[in-house]
This record gives C-alpha cells, structure tokens and sequence, in this order.
C-alpha cells in the first residue's frame, strides 16, 4: 500500500435555496465560500454534504414543493469555485424535486467535474461507492440516509439507506481495494448536542469495522469528535451554507444552527492521523460561513471543547436522547391528537412503526417505559397483597 497522506477538508449541509443562493445571484460565485477559502484551497479533497438539489430547466413551478430545499443549477458555480471534488448525496433533501431532481443535481455536479455518491436510481446504484485517486492513494466513500419522514421508505431512485447489515457488506467489500475509506452518514434527530446513543455506538462499530473517517449529517448544529483507534468519527458537521437565521426552522431551534466548523483530516493508509477543527459562524443574509474573529475565537473553541466532553459522558449523551425523544412524543401527541382510529391508521401507524427514524425514538420510548414500570413495579408490593396489579393503572 502506498504510504503517501492527503489532507481532506469536510464541510456539512449546503443550500442554496434562500439567501444563501441569493449570495451567488447578488455577488457572483465565489461568495458563499469565500471567508472560508483559505481553509479549503490546500485540501487534496474537499468535501461537503449537498442538502438540497438543482431544479431541473422547465420543472413544472406547480409541482415544487414549497419546503423543498432546491435552487436553480447557476448556484452549484459556487461549489465549483471552491474546488468540491466530492458530495454526499446520501440526504433527506435529495428527492425534494422528485427523481428528476435527483438526476439533475448528479448532472450538475459532474458537469463542474464535481463527483457524487450515495444516491442512485435503485438501492443497488445509491449504495456504489465512490473512488477516487489523490497522491498515490485509492480514497474510497460511501454514503447512507437513515430512512425518514421525507422519503418514507421509497425504493426506486432515491438514497442508499442506512440499513446496518447494508453498510457492514459494502466497507467489507471496498475495505480490501482502497487505501482510505470514508463513510458519510446522514441520520439521526435534529438540534441535540449529542448523537443518539444506537448512532454512537454504530459509528464506534463501523470504525472497527474498517472505516478511517465517519463523518455525519444531519442535526444541523456541530456535535462532537472523537478517535475510534485509527479512526475519527466525527458526529455532525452542522451547516455551512445555510439560511440559519433566515429558516424560522433553523432560527427557533437554537443558536447553533449557524455555528459548526471545517473538519481538516491528515489521512494515510495508516488511517486518520490528525485532524483540526476551524471554527465559522453564518452571517447575516445573504447567509454564508465567515471565521469567528480573534476575540471571539476562544469562546468557538471551548464550545466545541464542550461538545467533546458530552460525547465522552455516557450518562450526557443517553439523557439528552432520551429528552430529545420525550420531546418528539410531545409533538406527535399534538398531531394525533382528537384523530379517529381509522384516520390515525392512514396517517400516523406506517410512519411511526415504519419509517426508520421514527422507530428509533419510538423504541426508545419504549425502552423508557419498561423501566418506568420496572421501578414501579418493584417498589408497590404492600398494594398488590390486596389489589390485582393492573388495579394500578384503572381510572
């Protein structure tokens, strides 16, 4: 194996729906990456999430989704000028304009000699993995989306789901043909300062699995990084070019949703050697990342420092999960609420059961449930010497 290194720069979502493709129109491309340019221009590879697709020319206006996170294909002139060699396309957004907007988004990109993974025309396709030579070394990447409320478990063109089985075969099959393997990973719920707790312990497994770098998407707000033997996992990326503040989505679920950093990783065939974490903040409209200043950088650090730290606490990490899923069980009590069984059936039962990430937070709930019981249980014996045990729970 060759003993060369490259430097890879990774950056999290980017979307130029909204002010942030108005930055391109309004300042010309090399706007929206041009704080952060000195923190890319060096990279052998720079990487970045695509959170949302190019609309195809003559896509019926009727037919696009208002929520959808799509732009007009000029914008991906500012991924071009930054020197992208690659995008995850393994994402939520990724068929906000349908299969169309899929194929054109891959068109796009490789028209700028931007190449893509992740994403495909069947599940087979999307789960190919992307090669690519740099200083002597075969790089290798692959890319997943945990199944969700946007894609509903569709099985033509689409993402490569993160179904666990799935990704063990495919790092063992590529593992053995390239120098580095990179995983993209794109899951979880949104706006916590940890990961879930199946999600760290996958990405710790699929580390001793084989993968040298595990980069993830997704939550919107950075997470923390950790070493896994010779591997780096990092949690979530956060965004990059976003409309944080412009998103009353983003803006109302904390301040961090416009704050994240660029991830620099000295990788080797010996795995990941060292990496660095550049801080950013994004602007005001028209949205983009710039540099913390000077005085302001230290606290940036300590707060990615902080981060670390909660990955590192088992008891943080389970006990913000476990508060994140309480809170999605608020908001679908919400939306069930005064439904009929029969409109609940149609609306609510596939999601909830079947739609992976649901099933994530719904398992957990359960999980917390049977230890509520539990305790309970242990802790009644003088009331059960007179009383059957589901007299408890009768109103």
């Amino acid at each position: 194996m060759p003993d060369d290194s490259i430097l890879l720069a990774a950056v999290g979502d980017v979307s130029f729906r909204g002010t942030s493709g108005d930055g391109v129109d309004e300042h010309g491309p090399s706007y929206p990456f041009e704080k952060i340019r000195p923190w890319l221009d060096d990279a052998d590879i720079r990487f970045g999430n695509m959170e949302s697709v190019f609309i195809p020319d003559g896509f019926p206006e009727d037919r696009l989704n208002p929520k959808a996170l799509a732009s007009p294909g000029r914008h991906a002139a500012a991924l071009a000028d930054a020197a992208f060699d690659v995008m995850n396309l393994a994402a939520n957004h990724v068929l906000d304009c349908g299969t169309a907007g899929l194929l054109n988004t891959r068109q796009v990109l490789a028209s700028h000699g931007i190449r893509s993974f992740g994403a495909g025309l069947s599940p087979q396709e999307a789960r190919t993995p992307l090669v690519v030579e740099k200083n002597g070394l075969a790089v290798g990447f692959l890319g997943y989306q945990e199944d969700c409320n946007y894609t509903y478990g569709h099985l033509g063109a689409g993402p490569a789901y993160l179904v666990e089985s799935d990704v063990f075969e495919d790092l063992a099959a590529l593992r053995p043909d390239v120098d580095v393997l990179v995983l993209s990973l794109h899951s979880d719920l949104e706006f916590m300062e940890t990961p879930a707790v199946w999600r760290r312990d996958l990405s710790r497994r699929l580390a001793a699995a084989g993968a040298d770098l595990v980069l993830h998407t997704h939550p919107h707000v950075p997470q923390g990084v950790e070493r896994c033997g010779r591997s780096l996992i990092a949690y979530s990326l956060g965004n990059c070019v976003f409309n944080s503040h412009t998103s009353s989505y983003m803006k109302d679920n904390g301040p961090h949703t416009a704050h994240s950093f660029v991830l620099r990783v000295r990788l080797s065939a010996r795995g990941a050697e060292d990496f660095q974490r550049l801080p950013f903040e994004i602007s005001s409209p028209p949205e983009r990342p710039v540099p913390y200043p000077e005085d302001r950088l230290p606290e940036a650090l300590a707060y990615l420092e902080h981060l670390d730290a909660a990955l590192a606490d088992d008891a943080v990490v389970l006990a913000n999960w476990r508060a994140r899923c309480m809170d999605m069980l608020r908001i679908y009590l919400k939306r069930v609420e005064g439904m009929s069984a029969e409109d609940f059936m149609d609306r609510w039962a596939w999601v909830l059961a079947g739609v992976r990430e649901n099933r994530s937070w719904v398992s957990e709930l359960v999980r917390m449930a049977e230890e509520r019981f539990r305790s309970e249980a242990s802790s009644h014996k003088d009331f059960l010497e007179f009383n059957r045990p589901s007299s408890r729970y009768e109103k």
